[in-house]
């Protein structure tokens, strides 16, 4: 096997990525989902009451409000305004001619209206108890949402382009190139080689961007990088399998489409499955992809959990690989 030619290959198949629309949609898909939720998932102090005061007012009445949401401070009461008239939700505190005037939007949430009203009268008014607020910090720092959707979108990142390389493959034996490899120096194995080097470049790719768009640039990615490498021998072989298989590109597709079955039943199981149930899962290389993933995002993680996961990823794609070996084999060599 010359390296030469497997980087010509690689080189002529990512070429060939912005010429095929349906590739070329598998290719930036997951760059463009992780935007488009980064956009919509909430943080989770965003759902926590805020109020942004006038910096005129007194420290003692800041501190108050300090006790049952988040404060912000507006240097004039034109900052003030402009920052009730915000996207998010806040009241707002000033302190007109010896008054304190609570400024709102009009669309604010019943608590969020009471609460500023009710502070202001027991700071004010003490006796009767009109807030009693207990604070619990579940030690939650992040919307739960954003974990998950963010592992979904990385399992998909880590296994479609290797089913992308299975449909190229399909694509060229409908082309008759496998035949044509017969009297060319380029063999089977360097131009298999190649097409894999492309899908692994773009799933790893994928795996970091999307870690650092979703917010999570800060995680161990040296753990990442290493469950990125035991999860390529699925996705690999997923594609051999799709490319030894299928007949043509509507077989392929179809494959494909059956393929993330086992990613999206996983996925779904590891959430809403009961631990105790957890155990009809162990099969799935992708349980085990999310469990690695899971503790890295949210760096609840040890390098010796990390690689026992990685391992039972290894052993779980080497069972499916020895399942589906002779037909792999078979199909590509025809």
């Amino acid at each position: 096997m010359k390296i030469s030619r497997v980087f010509k290959v690689f080189r002529r198949d990512t070429i060939s990525l912005v010429r095929d629309f349906m590739i070329f949609v598998t290719a930036v898909l997951p760059i463009v989902l992780a935007m488009a939720l980064n956009l919509f998932i909430p943080d989770v102090e965003n759902a926590s009451i805020r109020f942004v005061v006038n910096s005129s007012i007194d420290s003692e009445v800041m501190d108050e409000f300090g006790k049952y949401g988040v404060v912000e401070l507006a240097g004039t009461r034109e900052d003030l305004y402009e920052r009730v008239e915000g996207s998010d939700e806040v009241a707002g505190i000033d302190y007109v001619d010896g008054e304190y005037v609570i400024v709102l939007q009009g669309n604010e949430r019943t608590v969020s209206r009471n609460t500023a009203a009710m502070i202001l009268d027991e700071y004010f008014n003490p006796g009767e108890i009109l807030v009693d607020v207990k604070i619990t910090d579940a030690g939650v720092k992040e919307s739960p949402i954003r974990r998950l959707g963010t592992i979904f979108i990385l399992l998909f990142s880590m296994v479609a382009p290797g089913l992308m390389v299975g449909i190229n493959l399909v694509e060229e034996k409908e082309s008759n190139t496998l035949s044509a490899l017969n009297v060319t120096p380029l063999t089977r194995w360097e131009l298999y080689s190649g097409k894999i080097a492309v899908g692994l470049a773009l799933s790893m790719f994928h795996v970091f961007a999307v870690t650092f768009v979703m917010g999570y640039g800060d995680v161990n990615m040296f753990m990442l990088f290493a469950a990125f490498l035991s999860s390529a021998f699925i996705a690999t072989v997923l594609g051999f399998l799709t490319g030894a298989v299928a007949e043509n590109q509507v077989a392929a597709i179809a494959l494909v489409k059956l393929s993330f079955t086992p990613v999206m039943l996983s996925f779904a199981g590891a959430i809403i499955v009961p631990e105790r149930w957890q155990v009809f899962l162990y099969w799935s290389p992708f349980y085990w992809d999310f469990k690695v993933l899971d503790g890295i995002l949210a760096k609840s993680i040890e390098w010796s959990q990390t690689l026992y996961f990685c391992g039972l990823i290894l052993l779980t794609s080497a069972a499916f690989y020895l399942v589906f070996r002779r037909k792999i084999i078979k199909g590509l060599q025809g």
